[in-house]
This record gives structure tokens, C-alpha cells and sequence, in this order.
């Protein structure tokens, strides 16, 4: 039996795919059950249900919970398809939910469908909302006439049934790669991917998209070639800038081999071109990616002068993030420069105690 078709019999079991606090390394505070959700979710798209409706209404608030609580905030594929199952119900009382999920995080706040609040009622929802949820009108009121969902709703959800079809056979090359991905399956992602990029006219974007795709499954090569390539259509200063620190950071993900170090030098090249980078985030991710070059990387030499010229670069920009400061030290007590290493401790833990007493 399936877990679907086990929670269709005994709801006593949803507990599994509640939202349950859990502390990531990489995310801080998160989601236990998020992957069994998403999973459940995806066996329901495919196979659909009237009676499904209890059970679809409970993910979706714990997608909504999840979303309140993770502080990477974020919107998220199983919030989107919690809601497609939910709104082809219309069912009147789900407007507060959508409306919830709406305002959920920053994320949601900005980029979740407005329309999932409408389309129960349509031009109906004012009078429903005065009658039952009167509190919501004042964000809420005139909306459906005023912004033009009046004249689109019916094509945006027609766009949402071509979004999700009903079997994995009809699902876009793409949508399927990054499930796999987000599962960690890496062998089926690869094909998903192979199968796209086979089918898929040349252009900037296709071109973009692999090579983001080829770091994420560890193809590593396969992203330093596009990446090379891309280097040569920027322009000088900040873009090329940019450009090679991604690079970078692709040759320290595959091993941080020796020859990297001429992309260090070319950032530094390119940093002696203009002034702007000192004061925004570009400084503090290019200082951070050198460092962690000068981590991974084997070859002395190189990893002596990765760190130098990030410390150099440190030293010009305006207070360097506790993550940064961390990869400083580290690095040093890796070549044992002992006064550089005692210099990054010292800023790290400072800034770590500024931190905690906010």
C-alpha cells in the first residue's frame, strides 16, 4: 500500500508530513517533513481525488507553517502545487488559507498568485469576505475589480492546469529535473537535464541555466566550460569581475586545482578598474570565494597567494561578514600565518558576539 492511499484510510497518520521543527547546518531552523510532503503531494497531482480534499487542505497549511517559520523564507515549489490542488475545490472557505499563504513570509508576499484568493469566488469574494472575513477587506476590497484579474483569472488558471498535469509523462523535462534534484537523485536529474538541453534551442538563457544546473549535480567541467565562454561576452570592471569569481568558485568546488589562481589575478585586474565593488556585496562574496580557494586548495604557492590577495581585498572593503571572517581564519591556520589567523579569530568573534546580542 501506498503512502498515499494509507493516509486516504487513516488520516491519524498525517502527524508524518506535518510540519516538524528540525536545525540545519546550511539553513538554520527547517522543515523535518518537507520532503515526504512534497512527495505526497506529487502522488496526488497524479492521481487525483474528490475525497482528497481534507487531506490537501492539511498540506497546504503545513506548507504555509513551513513557510512562516523558515528564515530563509522563500516561496517554494510545494507551496505552489499545494495550492493548485487546493484551488481546483473552490471552495469559499480556503480564501482565508490562500490568503494566509499570501502573506506567509516576504517571499510569498511579493511572488504568490494574488488570483489562488480569488478564483473560488471571482467578483463574488467582496461580499463573501464582508460576510465572513470582514477583517481582510481592507487589504482585499475592490481588488478583483480594480487590478484587472477580472478580465485574466480564467487564463491564469487555465495557464495553472497546463503547469501541472495529471501524469508524470506529460511533466516539462525541467520540472522533472529539479524534482530529482530536490529528492537527490542525481542519475535521473542528469537525464532530465541531458533531455532538455537536447531538445532545447541554443541561446544566453539555455546557456545560463546549464551551467547553474551542471554545478548543482557536480558536473563541475561541464560548468567551467560554459563559464569560460561567458567571460569573453562580458564587459570590463564589474561584470568580467563577476564573472571570474563564479568561475572560481566552480574550480574550488572541483578541487581547487593550481592553475585557479589565474582567475584570482584577473579579479584583481579587473577590481583595479573601478571603486564600487569596495562598498557592495560583490567585495564581500569575491573576498570570501578567494579564501575558500586558498582553503581547498593543495598547492601552496597558490593557496599562499589566494589568501593574500584576499586579505588585500578585505582590507579595502567595508566590514567583512562573520562568514568571511571565518573562511579568513581558517585559511590562515591552514598555511600557519599565526598573526593573520589571531587577527580573523579576533574579528569573527566580535562580530559573532554583535550577532547574538541583537
Amino acid at each position: 500500500m501506498s503512502k498515499l492511499e494509507e493516509y486516504r484510510i487513516n488520516n491519524e497518520n498525517w502527524f508524518e508530513v506535518a510540519y516538524k521543527d528540525a536545525i540545519s547546518e546550511d539553513r538554520g531552523s527547517c522543515d523535518e517533513n518537507e520532503k515526504a510532503r512534497y512527495a505526497l503531494l506529487i502522488q496526488i497531482q497524479y492521481d487525483f481525488q474528490e475525497s482528497d480534499q481534507e487531506l490537501i487542505r492539511f498540506l497546504f497549511e503545513q506548507e504555509i507553517i513551513a513557510r512562516e517559520k523558515d528564515e530563509f523564507q522563500g516561496i517554494g515549489s510545494a507551496l505552489w502545487l499545494g495550492a493548485f490542488l487546493l484551488a481546483k475545490f473552490r471552495a469559499p472557505a480556503d480564501i482565508s488559507l490562500f490568503y494566509r499563504a499570501k502573506n506567509s513570509n516576504f517571499d510569498t508576499h511579493c511572488g504568490f498568485d494574488i488570483e489562488f484568493v480569488f478564483w473560488p469566488l471571482k467578483d463574488n469574494t467582496d461580499a463573501y469576505l464582508a460576510d465572513n472575513h470582514p477583517e481582510l477587506l481592507n487589504d482585499l476590497g475592490g481588488i478583483y475589480l480594480e487590478s484587472g484579474i477580472n478580465e485574466t483569472i480564467s487564463e491564469w488558471w487555465a495557464g495553472q492546469l497546463g503547469q501541472y498535469p495529471d501524469c508524470v509523462e506529460k511533466e516539462l523535462p525541467l520540472v522533472l529535473y529539479e524534482r530529482s534534484l530536490y529528492f537527490e537523485d542525481i542519475e535521473k536529474a542528469k537525464e532530465y537535464l541531458d533531455s532538455w538541453a537536447s531538445n532545447e534551442p541554443e541561446s544566453d538563457r539555455k546557456q545560463s541555466y546549464l551551467k547553474y544546473a551542471y554545478k548543482e549535480i557536480g558536473e563541475f567541467d561541464k560548468a567551467i566550460s560554459i563559464a569560460k565562454k561567458d567571460i569573453n561576452l562580458k564587459g570590463p570592471g564589474w561584470d568580467k569581475a563577476s564573472a571570474f569569481r563564479d568561475l572560481l568558485e566552480l574550480y574550488t568546488r572541483s578541487g581547487a586545482p593550481s592553475v585557479a589562481l589565474q582567475y584570482i589575478e584577473s579579479i584583481d585586474a579587473e577590481f583595479k578598474r573601478f571603486d564600487n565593488w569596495k562598498r557592495a556585496g560583490l567585495g564581500h562574496m569575491t573576498v570570501k570565494s578567494a579564501f575558500e580557494y586558498s582553503i581547498e586548495c593543495n598547492d601552496s604557492s597558490a593557496g599562499k597567494k589566494a589568501f593574500k590577495y584576499a586579505n588585500a581585498w578585505g582590507n579595502q572593503v567595508n566590514k567583512l561578514p562573520f562568514v568571511v571572517l571565518e573562511a579568513g581564519m581558517q585559511a590562515a591556520e591552514k598555511w600557519n600565518m599565526y598573526f593573520k589567523a589571531k587577527k580573523y579569530k579576533k574579528l569573527a568573534e566580535q562580530e559573532r558576539a554583535r550577532i547574538d546580542s541583537m
